[in-house]
């Protein structure tokens, strides 16, 4: 998406005004938060979600250090650029959508199923970061990561003949480490959104975690920061047939 468009019904309103039982983290941080709204950062959401594989290293990016909404709608957000660190501070408004009966949804990154609102407040705080939300469609997912934690970054690609088996490996490799993950596909050069499989084109994802069969086979596990899954390929959700053909119930488990 080029540019944001106009959207009707949209006002700017207090968090604690339109979500009153909602909290900064919710029950628990987790990358289920994340949920991407109007606009194409799925380069930073997916970011987001993959820090929050573990949760402390997002509430090392907050400097609210309670769970309550803040009643002056004040929060203060850490970021880097250039490894450089930077501290944002926002207030509570966000752009809501209303509708006809009187509900509330956010215009952009959606609060979690928990009544979470830390991905909302940090996408204002990069949208503050670079100017606009407009300004934050389309990026880097490295430098996503990079804008939230400092760390270094290293991108691989997988063109050569045996790439893809090495990659795996250090897929596996990393997942161990707990390393922060993240996967992304290249713009369709037929103009379709997506692959015969589901699989967005021009999209990043949330690496969560790789696991090798007992039968050789390799699987790898994304998460789309729309947060649905559109994956319809084998292994998807509602593949019982590959499914049921694991080895054991414990082994399933692991997955």
């Amino acid at each position: 998406m080029a540019k944001a468009k106009k959207q009707a019904n949209i006002v700017w309103e207090r968090a604690q005004d339109a979500f009153p039982a909602a909290t900064l983290f919710g029950t628990k941080i987790t990358p289920e938060d994340i949920n991407q709204g109007f606009i194409g950062n799925c380069w930073f959401m997916s970011s987001c979600a993959a820090l929050a594989e573990l949760g402390d290293r997002i509430e090392k990016v907050f400097l609210n250090k309670t769970n309550e909404q803040n009643k002056a709608g004040i929060y203060g957000v850490n970021m880097y650029r250039l490894g450089v660190p930077a501290t944002l501070v926002i207030d509570d408004f966000l752009p809501i959508r209303k509708s006809p009966t009187g509900g509330s949804m956010t215009l952009f990154a959606s609060i979690g199923e928990d009544a979470s609102l830390w991905g909302p407040f940090i996408e204002k705080s990069l949208a503050k970061f670079h100017g606009n939300y407009e300004n934050i469609i389309a990026g880097r997912a490295s430098v996503g990561v990079r804008t939230l934690s400092g760390a270094p970054y290293q991108e691989t690609y997988h063109k050569e003949p045996n790439a893809p088996d090495q990659l795996f490996e250090d897929i596996l490799k990393w997942d161990g480490k707990k390393a922060i993950m993240q996967a992304g596909t290249n713009a369709s050069s037929n103009g379709k959104s997506k692959a015969g499989n589901g699989i967005y084109y021009g999209h990043e994802y949330t690496v969560y975690s790789a696991h090798k069969l007992k039968s050789g086979q390799r699987l790898v596990r994304l998460r789309n920061p729309h947060g649905k899954d559109s994956y319809t390929g084998k292994w998807n959700d509602n593949d019982d047939e590959s499914w049921n053909k694991l080895a054991s119930q414990k082994e399933r488990m692991k997955l």
